[in-house]
């Protein structure tokens, strides 16, 4: 990305943000859809089903930015010679998307991760002879095994370490405390109480991984938010989001600061860019909390009006993000761009209109904006 144009902090921005969306899709989420699933007592698929929408709507708005800021830097696409054929790399590859295929057919069938794995592995060292450059060797399997147990290390110790925490805030009672701190404080309002829990997330999420983040939250936040009438779903998955998002959010934003050591780009600066970026998903879980359509929980009718009229909001997220549609716009059609954006992105007739109109004025002051330049410059 800076090759070809993009400034340090962006890319980095961008790398982090994207990489944190994994946290959130579906199917694997991090393997925090499988610890959900087993602390909640509902199935793994309807967890996947739900995070679907709001994970494709996070990277929807992360490609828009990046769109957006390519084009407002004028930047050139690549000539057809340097990209790969698509049918000749399918060609060449097709069959490494079977052992991806059964994982995901087993797991919506209801079976366990477990058998979805094994499956999955012994395809995956079939397809491998397919090929002599790669075959597996006896020293690929010693590889193999190595890097598992080493990744599998740190998860076991996030988990064992979450454990810890989990079983001092159950005999301390200090789980029962903050729910209820969460509780009076909000005065028994879930609008209210959804920016503390929000707080909490970020803050307790700092500096653990997404699963280890999810089950001290599990703990601490979402009883609050369950006691005050909320779904358990969009609960849970309303503290997961900001537990993912606390690897992006400054100070203490270990994927930004990573990715900036990468790029070579001022961390805070980075951390900054990247909240812009992420701003749907600071946006989305406020929505899902009172809109089931954004998890797939209504109707088909209001669920498919809800995903255009969301995909939409993205768009004009982005443009007041990165303050460019055409030209360079203003701050006060940015806030609109913004405005319109909140209003899409909540699933309703009313609030529907009202973001439609607000981003047909903003669209239309742009394109003003853009005209005065054109004159102003055959002019001189």
């Amino acid at each position: 990305m800076k090759k070809t144009g993009f400034r340090p902090d962006f890319a980095a921005a961008v790398e982090a943000v994207a990489s944190n969306g994994g946290q959130i899709m579906p199917p694997v989420m991090g393997a925090v859809a499988f610890l959900m699933a087993e602390m909640i007592g509902v199935k793994y698929i309807e967890i996947a089903k739900a995070a679907l929408l709001p994970a494709i709507l996070y990277f929807v708005s992360i490609a828009m930015a990046v769109y957006l800021e390519a084009k407002k830097m004028n930047m050139q696409p690549m000539q057809s010679e340097e990209l790969p054929k698509l049918a000749t790399v399918f060609k060449e590859g097709f069959y490494y998307l079977l052992p991806l295929i059964v994982l995901i057919h087993i797991l919506v069938k209801g079976d366990s991760a477990m058998k979805a794995g094994i499956y999955a592995f012994f395809i995956t060292i079939a397809i491998s002879f397919f090929r002599k450059e790669t075959r597996f060797t006896p020293r690929d399997f010693g590889d193999a095994f190595y890097k598992t147990a080493k990744t599998a290390r740190s998860i076991s110790a996030a988990c064992a370490c979450a454990g810890i925490i989990i079983g001092i805030v159950t005999l301390t009672g200090l789980g029962v405390k903050m729910s209820r701190l969460i509780v009076e404080l909000s005065m028994g309002r879930v609008f209210l109480a959804l920016p503390l829990t929000m707080l909490v997330s970020l803050v307790m999420g700092m500096g653990l991984p997404t699963t280890a983040a999810y089950l001290v939250l599990a703990v601490l936040g979402a009883p609050a938010l369950v006691n005050m009438g909320v779904d358990v779903l969009p609960a849970h998955l309303f503290i997961l989001y900001f537990g993912a998002l606390s690897t992006i959010t400054p100070p203490v934003a270990l994927s930004t600061y990573a990715a900036a050591g990468i790029a070579g780009s001022d961390p805070i600066q980075t951390g900054i860019t990247a909240v812009k970026l992420a701003a749907v998903s600071f946006i989305i879980p406020f929505m899902f909390v009172f809109s089931p359509e954004l998890l797939l929980m209504g109707t088909p009718g209001a669920t498919i009006f809800a995903v255009v009229t969301a995909l939409i909001g993205c768009l004009a997220l982005a443009a007041s993000i990165v303050g460019w549609l055409g030209r360079k716009i203003g701050g006060f059609t940015r806030f609109l761009f913004f405005a319109s954006a909140l209003a899409l992105l909540q699933p309703g007739l009313y609030t529907d209109i009202a973001g439609l109109g607000l981003l047909v004025v903003a669209t239309v002051l742009s394109k003003i904006g853009v005209s005065r330049t054109q004159k102003a410059g055959v002019d001189s």
